[in-house]
């Protein structure tokens, strides 16, 4: 059940993909960035983000619907404009290179089991 639970999670349509790679990948969250967004819903919130700041950030809609992000206004690497946004939100980032995946903090403290595999092969 598992296994078709996460074939499904990964094929899904409903996982949205925001931002552009606009820069050169490998750090690009770690350069400072003009960040203008003002108080709104999180998903909103989130796609201007990854406008001004050029993350792609990965998420489920269920994880976003009805909460509420904060204005955050200034001059601040993109994870830490990421982290006000994400303040009060009961959710969880991880981030490689300039792709910002979202979790649930339920979800991301436990841990995932799979079932067993069995590979057999002729030589």
């Amino acid at each position: 059940m598992l296994k078709n639970s996460l074939a499904t999670w990964r094929t899904s349509a409903s996982i949205i993909v925001l931002g552009l790679a606009l820069g050169a990948s490998g750090g690009v969250y770690a350069q400072s960035v003009a960040v203008n967004i003002p108080a709104q819903s999180l998903e909103k919130a989130l796609i201007d983000l990854g406008n001004q700041t050029g993350l792609q950030i990965l998420y489920g809609p269920d994880l976003v619907t009805g909460k509420k992000a904060p204005a955050v206004v200034g001059t601040m690497e993109p994870q830490q404009a990421l982290e006000q946004l994400l303040r009060n939100a009961g959710l969880r980032y991880r981030i490689e290179d300039n792709t910002v995946l979202l979790t649930n903090e339920a979800a991301s403290n436990s841990a995932l089991e799979l079932d067993t595999t069995t590979i057999q092969g002729q030589g």
